[in-house]
């Protein structure tokens, strides 16, 4: 299996450290999930170019919870620095919009309200 080919390639690096056991079933059910799209990849030669949301978002929430260290896949390479970064940047951009929104959208709105208001009482 390359990375040319485009089915998902992933190796991850589990913290053996303390770990709850419905966190080592997730991440047993994880590798799982991977090794069966990868079968399937392989089977009807369709390629998995990139994996699901859904797992993405789990594998984000196994890092943050420290069960999972490294992810790497044949899109990225995901580590706990990495995800932290990832998760500020998120924060700015939505610090940011909602900074726009309270400065141009809502008194634009307010404006279109009262304009309406004025045009349905006359």
């Amino acid at each position: 299996m390359s990375v040319n080919d485009g089915v998902l390639a992933a190796a991850i690096t589990a913290s053996a450290a303390n770990t709850h056991p419905w966190m080592q079933a997730q991440h047993r059910q994880v590798l799982e999930y991977f090794e069966q799209r990868q079968a399937f990849s392989q089977a009807t030669s369709i390629p998995l170019a990139a994996f699901d949301v859904e797992l993405e978002e789990v594998l984000y929430d196994m890092i943050d919870d420290g069960l999972v260290e490294v992810v790497a896949t044949d899109r990225c390479y995901l580590d706990r620095q990495t995800l932290l970064q990832r998760v500020q940047d998120d924060d700015r951009a939505a610090e940011r919009l909602n900074r726009v929104l309270l400065r141009y959208v809502v008194p634009v709105l307010v404006i279109v309200l009262i304009a309406v208001g004025v045009a349905l009482a006359l």
